[in-house]
């Protein structure tokens, strides 16, 4: 016969075992509070290595791409933290994403400072990533930018739309570009999605 104390502990076990299998089959984790997931994100956002993943980004809860909009759009944020905020909006392809990011590539605010060529540029890239062929138009707007960096940008966003309506605005734009980077960035994208079309 078993000791009364091992008794207890196996009764014990038993017990939790039965009320485990009674827990509701649809019983989910709590949600973390907002103030949670915010903090959870910015932590993730100003981590030394960072990398774009919708997996991750889930874990953190429901709120994570209304909390990225927040993280780009206010300045008390570091410059890194906003510009990885804008690339992470990439694997959310909604609407309410698709419109801030719309309204980041001309934003008044931006223009002319360095963090501001660095979010246009991601919005740019972000809008190719996640809407592809639908935002090609959008994108090859800014192909008259007067900053060289954010036509590279736009050169490189139009590449990764991955659209072959980007082959002819590519092609057109190549000829008329006065800065060499500039046109390096165009032949390169358009090289790239001829490639992908063979």
């Amino acid at each position: 016969m078993l000791p009364r104390s091992i008794r207890h502990i196996t009764a014990a076990a038993a017990l939790l075992g039965v009320l485990f299998a009674w827990t509701p089959a649809d019983a989910r984790p709590r949600t973390p509070h907002p103030d949670e997931q915010f903090r959870s994100l910015l932590l993730l956002l100003n981590a030394h290595e960072f990398r774009v993943d919708r997996v991750t980004l889930d874990r953190i809860g429901p709120d994570v791409p209304h909390l990225l909009i927040k993280v780009v759009g206010e300045s008390k944020h570091r410059p890194t933290a906003r510009v990885r905020a804008t690339a992470a909006l990439a694997v959310y392809p909604t609407d309410q994403t698709r419109k801030f990011l719309e309204s980041r590539l001309w934003e008044r605010g931006l223009m002319g400072t360095v963090l501001g060529i660095q979010i246009r540029r991601q919005a740019a890239r972000s809008l190719a990533e996640a809407f592809g062929e639908s935002a090609v138009n959008l994108i090859a707007g800014l192909r008259d930018d007067p900053e060289p960096l954010i036509r590279e940008g736009c050169a490189q966003a139009l590449g990764a739309s991955h659209s072959p309506h980007a082959l002819p605005i590519l092609k057109a734009w190549v000829a008329h570009e006065q800065e060499l980077v500039v046109r390096a960035a165009v032949d390169k994208a358009y090289n790239d999605l001829l490639r992908e079309r063979q």
